[in-house]
């Protein structure tokens, strides 16, 4: 009897671990995935219009019809999404793999770029339901199941006062900097780092 509660624990444990490991993976291969798509996408844009700065002017906060505009001009010709749909701040695209990327700008700076505009990657659409629920996590995602990437599809690896590994450890804890959430994951080759902060 002892031996058979033995094994049943030892079976318990390595489920829990394996299910544990399936996720992380599920995580950074959408990470990895929707980074490349994004990249792909500003390569693609910056040819055809060259530098997208100059068309921005007027792209105010918390928009979502001008989020749409510029949504629908620099990424929907060159990412095959599912849906696209307005939200109350933004712009939501579904991609085929169930993640849906979320476009918004946070604040206007009356400035011809797209300063302040992020591109948060969910991880599913109980990740985005959760922003909608907390806009705190609309302009950084929680490092959980929603990250945040510049709109060029890459990691904001050193800003917001997390310029070493050991702020960004601290900043991804304290959700005082979100994407440094990102940048630790990035930093890892796409994997989930042991010692990452936040459980997943």
């Amino acid at each position: 009897l002892i031996t058979l509660v033995v094994i049943g624990v030892i079976a318990a444990l390595t489920v829990t671990v394996a299910l544990q490991n399936h996720r992380k993976q599920e995580v950074v291969t959408r990470l990895k995935h929707a980074s490349s798509l994004l990249m792909q996408a500003n390569s693609k844009a910056f040819l055809d219009y060259g530098d997208a700065n100059k068309d921005r002017e007027g792209f105010t906060a918390n928009d979502p019809d001008a989020a749409l505009e510029m949504f629908n001009k620099y990424y929907v010709p060159y990412i095959s999404f599912v849906k696209v749909e307005k939200g109350e701040k933004g712009v939501w695209g579904y991609l085929a793999n169930g993640s849906i990327l979320y476009f918004r700008r946070t604040y206007w700076n009356g400035q011809q770029n797209w300063a302040n505009t992020y591109l948060v990657v969910c991880i599913n659409k109980k990740a985005k339901d959760k922003i909608n629920e907390n806009d705190n996590y609309s302009w950084g995602g929680n490092g959980k199941d929603s990250f945040l990437f510049y709109t060029t599809g890459t990691v904001p690896t050193y800003t917001f006062g997390h310029n070493t590994r050991e702020q960004r450890l601290e900043s991804c804890k304290n959700h005082t900097s979100v994407e440094a959430c990102t940048a630790l994951i990035f930093e890892a080759g796409w994997q989930i780092p042991d010692d990452y902060p936040i459980g997943i």
